[in-house]
């Protein structure tokens, strides 16, 4: 399903993949995920569901809740899909310590317990782009997925 016909309220959820997609996993993946948002139901009603690969290092999964709403039953379905790719890939999906940055058009990682101190070290600055990955609306990725680190909201981490 394309999301460019998706509202811009549609609910999404972001996973970073540290050290990227490999080429090799990309077509599986993809066929994985395109099965998987095509079964995916909400109390046995099909959800409008699709993703997006960014960047090879980001998967979103997205759901426009105009036709039926995500429920807890749902989004386990979707972290269990999301388990099966991370063992897969054989990366943590999960780990949201783990924090994405770009430099010089590379995506970099930093551990959130190191933020402060690459903050006083200058290797991060307040200009720094950082992906913010608990956006929650298909909009928002355009908009506050990548942002400078003084609008982040990790930044009053280091203030």
């Amino acid at each position: 399903m394309n999301s460019h016909t998706f509202s811009p309220d549609s609910k999404v959820w972001t996973y970073y993949v540290n050290g990227g997609i490999p080429e090799t996993e990309m077509a599986y993946i993809i066929q994985y995920l395109t099965e998987f948002c095509f079964s995916w139901t909400a109390h046995n009603q099909a959800l409008k569901a699709t993703f997006e690969i960014i960047d090879q290092h980001f998967i979103v999964l997205i759901v426009d809740e105009s036709q039926n709403l995500a429920s807890g039953c749902s989004i386990d379905k979707s972290t269990h899909a999301m388990k099966h790719l991370s063992e897969k890939l054989q990366v943590n999906l999960f780990d949201r310590l783990l924090l994405p940055y770009l430099v010089n058009g590379k995506i970099e990682t930093i551990h959130f317990n190191n933020l402060k101190e690459s903050y006083l070290a200058n290797t991060i600055n307040d200009s720094t782009q950082f992906y913010n990955l608990n956006i929650s609306k298909f909009g928002e990725l355009n908009s506050a997925f990548l942002l400078p680190f003084y609008q982040h909201w990790l930044y009053k981490f280091v203030k």
